[in-house]
């Protein structure tokens, strides 16, 4: 799990853990309950409106064209 969530496996860390994944599939940001900025309840649902709307702002990426069969 650590190796998925890409975190330093000399720190603790603590839950939740809150990932973005972009549309590629691609961990763009993660916080952990140790990120007491990004979890204090007052600003919680702003800030995670906030971190996931950078993400659904993006271009969705072009499908890829299919290969004509044989």
């Amino acid at each position: 799990m650590t190796e998925y969530l890409q975190l330093d496996p000399t720190k603790r860390s603590f839950v939740p853990y809150m990932l973005f994944i972009d549309r590629k599939g691609i961990i763009r940001a993660q916080f952990t309950g140790s990120d007491q900025d990004f979890f204090n309840e007052s600003k919680q649902a702003g800030t995670i409106k906030a971190e996931a709307l950078k993400y659904l702002d993006e271009p969705v990426p072009a499908a890829p064209k299919a290969r004509p069969k044989k």
